[in-house]
């Protein structure tokens, strides 16, 4: 998959649902404007992990984190699509999900005909204001490694990722 995949998949929904095999979740390594340029503003949120969990106080068991993180990823990603018949949710801070251990299957009950999920990763360093457990590593091309396994096709990595 390339990026003028996912512009045509945008193209698409902005006229109605996109029939597929594939589950319509995505990685997207690179320039975050190569990928917004393409795709419709019509269809288009735009969203990060981070986001999803301001305002909450992290568990303190460092096993509860995950699970948290995903409960509160999918309430947000459901709340800013609500009432939007079709979109494409951009979600920056994917490197989160890695970093976590995050089961991908949560984003596929999220995604259908009329949706699609492309996690966007940033180049390198940690969030603000996060500790990671003792068990987080942060080396970038384990992101990289882990959305090309688990994604296989639709992991897109462009090779220039500066923004």
């Amino acid at each position: 998959m390339t990026v003028d995949d996912l512009r045509l998949l945008g193209d698409r929904l902005r006229y109605g649902p996109v029939p597929t095999q594939a589950k319509k979740v995505y990685a997207y390594l690179g320039r975050i404007q190569d990928l917004l340029e393409g795709i419709p503003g019509a269809v288009v949120i735009r969203g990060s992990v981070l986001d999803a969990c301001a305002g909450c106080k992290l568990p303190t068991q460092e096993e509860a984190i995950p699970r948290f993180i995903q409960e509160q990823l999918t309430a947000y990603i459901e709340s800013r699509r609500k009432g939007r018949e079709t979109s494409v949710f951009i979600l920056n801070d994917a490197e989160v999900i890695v970093r976590y251990r995050l089961p991908m299957t949560f984003l596929y009950s999220l995604v259908g005909d009329t949706h699609a999920i492309v996690l966007c990763v940033a180049r390198g360093g940690r969030p603000q204001g996060w500790k990671p457990p003792s068990y987080v590593r942060f080396d970038p091309s384990d992101i990289t490694n882990f959305f090309a396994h688990t994604l296989g096709e639709q992991c897109i990595y462009q090779a220039s990722m500066e923004d």
